[in-house]
């Protein structure tokens, strides 16, 4: 029986550990990082959480790679072809799947459960005063944390942006290979804070490198515990595979590849029987 992406979406986010013990351990190792976010840190968070600034990011690592390997006349309408599979399928189906997981575990945020722990675990609040009074960098959205959204969309723009560049043009590890990539905070305009004091700029070996800090970086924002952030990971791997597949299955002309089930019947614009 064939192994539908359904189900792989279904599996690739671990079952999340929801007993104390599990909450203190991950609260520790949050609180360990939160206390030694710098300025550069702050700016990591506030690239990864505005997703105008990292959809751009993204695009802007792709672009040059793909205007090496292409003619200067195919360029357009394989961007077109690109950006429908990364920006149109990944990051909007990454928001669905997200949400899928979302609501089977309702997980707490760190700013729920920090203070919490801090008043009801004196272990903890002696290790952790600052607790007490735990505020996140960047308001978290009001929904469960787990896994993270925004680690799941980013990573599957990436993934399906890999899968396109080997099945279109038979280039490997797009994402790695995009050159050194910079994004610059200038002073004073940081969105959730004031600072910096200075401007502060982003380095990264290439676009690979920023989707494996991803989920450190919704630590430093404070609005998601590790796990969550490595979950989105895993599954936003997942989602980039799913539509690197439907898009093949379009241009190999199988147009059922965007039905959401198997069995669904065939219609036309008149809404009569059609024969299968």
């Amino acid at each position: 029986e064939e192994f539908r992406y359904s189900d792989r979406l279904e599996l690739a986010v671990p079952v999340l550990d929801m007993s104390e013990e599990a909450y203190i351990d991950r609260s520790k190792e949050f609180m360990d990082i939160q206390r030694n976010m710098t300025d550069y840190e702050k700016a990591v968070a506030e690239l990864s959480n505005n997703k105008i600034s990292g959809s751009v990011f993204m695009i802007k690592a792709y672009v040059p790679l793909l205007k090496s390997l292409v003619s200067e006349e195919d360029y357009p309408r394989l961007y077109d072809e690109f950006s429908m599979v990364t920006s149109g399928c990944g990051e909007y189906a990454a928001v669905h799947a997200a949400w899928r997981h979302k609501r089977t575990y309702l997980a707490g945020r760190p700013e729920t459960i920090i203070p919490y722990l801090a008043k009801n675990n004196a272990e903890f609040q002696t290790a952790y005063p600052e607790a007490a009074t735990f505020k996140p960098l960047i308001p978290a959205g009001d929904h469960p944390e787990y896994p993270s959204g925004s680690s799941a969309i980013y990573t599957a723009f990436v993934q399906a942006g890999d899968d396109w560049f080997k099945n279109r043009l038979g280039f490997d590890n797009a994402s790695s290979e995009t050159g050194p990539l910079e994004f610059t905070i200038p002073a004073g305009k940081f969105y959730w804070t004031d600072g910096p004091t200075e401007d502060i700029t982003l380095e990264y070996e290439n676009l690979r490198e920023w989707v494996e800090e991803l989920p450190k970086s919704r630590v430093y924002g404070g609005v998601h515990f590790i796990d969550a952030g490595e979950a989105g990971l895993a599954l936003g791997k997942e989602v980039g595979h799913a539509c690197s597949s439907l898009l093949e299955r379009l241009l190999d002309g199988d147009m059922s590849a965007t039905y959401t089930y198997a069995e669904r019947g065939s219609i036309n614009p008149f809404n009569t029987e059609v024969a299968a």
